[in-house]
């Protein structure tokens, strides 16, 4: 993402983080503040490493899509 500003960039993956924490306690029938404990409490656990992949994996698309 070269070519965006640094404000847009942290928009980006503030969304980001906060539709992957949603989607996590979806699927797993909890409420979002138990994931973030779960990342905070274990930072190389299994939980924030997915929660780590969906956040990188959004920030690639988004700006596909804003480009497209």
């Amino acid at each position: 993402m070269p070519s965006m500003n640094l404000e847009l960039r942290a928009s980006i993956a503030t969304l980001a983080a906060l539709e992957a924490l949603s989607l996590m306690a979806k699927k797993a029938g909890v409420e979002p503040n138990v994931i973030m404990d779960a990342i905070v409490a274990d930072p190389e656990g299994r939980t924030a490493r997915y929660f780590s992949d969906l956040v990188l994996i959004a920030m690639r698309e988004v700006p596909k899509l804003l480009a497209a």
